[in-house]
């Protein structure tokens, strides 16, 4: 008996599994990496391949395919390929995947649902069109004096040293000078963490935001196949103990602004200030056609916005944990690529030494005329790209037409998901001659036209991009102004050359060990 009723267990769990994974064939979708239970999470998980790996061999394999289906777990998701089908799906129909794939239910986390990357429909579209202005041109001349003191203390702290090389594992060094700009330009919390190494706000970050063990991949990968289990566990994004430290630093200086009519410039100020003002009133700047983000008509909101205390909070942590790995990273990755090529390091430092020689204290302004340091962030962005790929839920069933395409044409149900993949878009030769190679040039005025509209998405694309580049961008700028105007950059005997990517995180984000050698420059101006 025990036999029998085994065996029937087995059946209908076969069959359901059958089904399951036929999803895509009945479709007439190419699919690939469908093990049973687990999709494509199989080499994931079983550490015989990295996210970025996988998702190459999935792009690489279907060269000829403009999408191909694949499954995360039970779930079946297409990935889209196609540059062109990427901006038709992503911005002109923009309207059938307004929303991101929800990670954890909202009354489960109310609070790190309430940010802006987690919001849906309307509710979304007025947070968007509310936050959008605190990261104009305008406001981030408002937080430049902020960052301009973060970027000093910490090439304070290696002149401190007064050794000739400095040498410096910078994943680490860099991660607080990041900490530092979010610190003090969004929670209003000064913080020097290269003097002060275990203040609380590094630490609880930290804590957050590089938690790649073992346990955390095997709760994210169940709450992705049974998501009513972050009701029965009650599990929240970062945990009770972080999440509270954010708010309390976010609550503490809301209340003390408000009683005090005191005005700082950083984003606190920015929101509080966005509670009183409607949309269509505020400063705003025209969309940015570098990078294909895209600002919402904010005319058609006419009430006044109100943004409660947790509001302000939930969208400082979003932009806290957004920011810190991500742009952590791309400091690293700038650092190697300018200690590895030491003809393009020159090349900037006499533009660094050619704007000191005009000015003794810069601006805004003054970043915004390096070039050759925009052409080679966007270079590194794109060797490097925060994600290896990105996500879109459908909102409203969409046709993908394929009259002018050998595939079948078939229908996205609402609900389902799309996924992109950035990396392998950032490496496809047939985009980027050279891929592997880096050559900031590639951004420079009289070549970046020739880029192809959706195969470089450093910030996503589309009115869901990330609203936060220029405080990005600014971020980078100032700290390699200041640092290379008194250091260059050197490997050292530690230095991994080439770079190791860690395998353990959908992020792209270097490996340990990441070693290099501050130079004291030769001042001759």
């Amino acid at each position: 008996m025990f036999w029998l009723l085994f065996c029937a267990v087995l059946l209908v769990v076969f069959v359901f599994l059958k089904k399951k994974y036929t999803y895509w064939k009945e479709k007439g979708v190419v699919q690939d990496l469908a093990v049973p239970v687990f999709g494509l999470n199989w080499k994931l998980l079983t550490h015989q391949a990295s996210n970025i790996e996988i998702f190459q061999y999935l792009y690489d394999k279907h060269k000829k395919e403009r999408y191909i289906g694949v499954y995360d777990f039970l779930t079946p998701i297409v990935i889209i390929k196609d540059p062109d089908l990427l901006q038709e799906v992503l911005i002109k129909k923009f309207e059938h995947f307004t929303d991101h794939r929800p990670t954890i239910p909202s009354d489960v986390d109310p609070l790190w649902n309430k940010n802006v990357a987690n919001l849906k429909g309307n509710k979304w579209k007025e947070m968007r069109s509310s936050l959008s202005p605190s990261f104009t041109s305008n406001k981030m001349r408002v937080m430049f004096v902020l960052m301009e003191q973060c970027a000093k203390n910490f090439v304070q702290y290696f002149l401190l040293k007064n050794e000739e090389i400095v040498e410096t594992e910078i994943r680490e060094s860099f991660s607080r000078y990041i900490s530092d700009v979010i610190a003090s330009t969004c929670f209003g919390y000064q913080c020097n963490s290269m003097i002060d190494p275990d203040n609380e706000f590094y630490v609880k970050g930290l804590q957050a935001s590089y938690d790649m063990s073992f346990w955390r991949h095997v709760k994210s990968s169940l709450l992705r196949v049974f998501p009513w289990m972050s009701k029965v566990i009650k599990v929240t994004r970062f945990g009770d103990d972080c999440t509270r430290f954010f708010r309390d630093v976010i609550k503490e200086n809301v209340e003390f602004r408000d009683k005090n009519n005191v005005k700082r410039p950083d984003m606190i100020t920015l929101l509080m200030e966005a509670r009183n003002e409607s949309p269509s009133n505020q400063d705003k700047d025209k969309n940015d056609s570098r990078f294909l983000i895209y600002e919402l008509n904010a005319s058609a909101s006419k009430k006044k916005i109100d943004l409660t205390v947790d509001d302000i909070a939930a969208n400082a942590m979003v932009f806290f944990f957004a920011g810190f790995s991500t742009t952590t990273s791309l400091l690293c990755f700038m650092t190697y690529e300018l200690a590895v090529n030491p003809d393009i390091q020159k090349k900037l430092l006499e533009e660094i030494d050619s704007l000191r020689k005009k000015t003794e204290k810069i601006n805004y302004e003054d970043l915004n005329e390096l070039s050759h340091l925009h052409m080679i962030i966007s270079e590194t962005m794109r060797k490097y790209p925060p994600f290896c790929r990105n996500d879109r839920r459908c909102t409203k069933s969409f046709t993908i037409k394929n009259e002018e395409y050998p595939e079948k044409s078939f229908t996205i149900e609402a609900g389902h998901d799309i996924w992109f993949p950035i990396y392998a878009l950032h490496h496809d030769s047939q985009y980027w001659p050279e891929p592997e190679k880096f050559i900031p040039e590639r951004f420079s005025p009289e070549n970046k036209k020739n880029i192809k509209p959706g195969t470089y998405l450093p910030f996503g694309i589309g009115p869901r991009g990330c609203m936060g580049y220029r405080f990005v961008l600014q971020t980078v700028k100032i700290l390699f102004y200041e640092l290379l105007s008194e250091f260059e950059i050197i490997p050292v005997a530690k230095t991994a050359i080439p770079c190791q990517l860690s395998k353990n995180t959908s992020h792209v984000i270097p490996g340990k060990g990441f070693w290099f050698g501050f130079k004291r420059r030769e001042q001759s101006i």
